[in-house]
């Protein structure tokens, strides 16, 4: 379809191209006009209250009864008048011709949409969406990633400062060159010892170092 101003509602377009809608701009006319009709009608009251001479003939009730009545048949002829003016104005005054379109719809104009471009352009949106979908997927299983990554170098950081560690508490001094040579010695005799007496089933016991006797005593395994 070919495209026009029409496609939007009247009122809507109306706004756009003037400013305001025809019917507030009646609207506010009306409304002026009733409110000075409605002032000059109390001036004309106050005026016949204060006329000596009707006053002597007529209650200033009766006058203010006789004034509204009048103010009501001139509201029907207005309203009437109004009506008229309501119906020209749109006609002749706000009527917006069909072959003048907004700036902003100009770039549309002798555009020719058919049902088929129509139905392409719903299934490009659903693709469009879909696709949207699938990027903020991954835009969440990468954020994930990257936590875990960080995590992972924060743990490799602290892995790394373990055997920096290490090296200084090896460096410091506590004597460890002497003993362990010699608590290595002391294990290896005792595991000869042991060996020796699972071989032989016999299993020597160091005796008291004050005793004049034999120093080991032998205790039979088995």
């Amino acid at each position: 379809m070919e495209y026009s101003g029409s496609n939007k509602t009247g009122a809507e377009y109306e706004t756009q191209f003037f400013g305001f809608t025809p019917k507030s701009f009646v609207d506010g006319v009306y409304n002026a006009v009733s409110d000075y009709i409605k002032d000059c009608f109390m001036e004309l009251e106050n005026e016949l209250k204060n006329e000596p001479l009707l006053c002597q003939q007529n209650s200033e009730e009766k006058i203010s009864k006789s004034t509204d009545e009048m103010l009501s048949l001139f509201y029907t002829n207005l309203d009437t008048q109004f009506d008229r003016f309501e119906v020209y104005m749109r006609s002749n005054i706000f009527a917006i011709p069909k072959n003048v379109l907004l700036p902003e719809d100009k770039v549309h104009a002798g555009i020719n949409y058919s049902r088929e471009d129509g139905k392409l352009l719903d299934e490009e949106i659903q693709q469009l969406l879909l696709k949207i979908k699938a990027a903020k997927y991954v835009n969440t299983a990468l954020k994930q990633e990257a936590s875990e990554l960080e995590a992972m170098d924060v743990y490799m950081s602290e892995c790394e400062k373990q055997p920096e560690a290490l090296e200084q508490a090896c460096n410091i001094d506590l004597g460890l060159a002497d003993v362990l040579p010699f608590t290595c010695d002391q294990a290896n005799d005792l595991y000869d010892q042991i060996k020796a007496a699972l071989d032989t089933k016999v299993l020597p016991i160091q005796g008291h170092s004050g005793e004049n006797v034999d120093k080991t005593k032998k205790i039979k395994l088995g």
